[in-house]
């Protein structure tokens, strides 16, 4: 009876052995699989690092177009609306101009059609 016994406590070794064999076997894809997750995630953190740069670089150069912008304004409402004005101005001192120039065309031309009736007397009493 011992011998069975040996016997079947050998076949359960066997079995506990390619159990083993098994699970080491598992163990080892886990083990591989772990090193891929860890291998991805430290190029996700590469990603994120890289996108992390990238959103400071945006930011930086919004922050100089509206410093950019902010100047522009500036130059707009001091050079660009004087400027502006001042031809405004002097557009209003130019129809000033024509208008008085407009006054003084109709007081020759009244005198010239005055001077005309008059030569056209003189000439038929003469």
């Amino acid at each position: 009876m011992s011998e069975d016994l040996l016997r079947e406590i050998l076949q359960e070794l066997r079995g506990v052995k390619s159990e083993l064999v098994f699970l080491n076997q598992r163990v080892g894809k886990l083990e591989e699989g772990q090193a891929r997750l860890e291998e991805s995630y430290a190029r996700l953190e590469g990603s994120y690092a890289r996108l992390e740069e990238s959103q400071v670089r945006l930011e930086k150069a919004q922050a100089r177009l509206e410093e950019n912008q902010q100047k522009l304004e500036v130059k707009i409402e001091n050079e660009v609306i004087d400027k502006i004005r001042a031809l405004f101005d002097d557009r209003e001192i130019q129809n000033h101009r024509l208008d008085r120039i407009e006054v003084k065309l109709e007081n020759v031309i009244v005198d010239l059609g005055y001077l005309v009736t008059k030569v056209a007397r003189m000439e038929r009493m003469a």
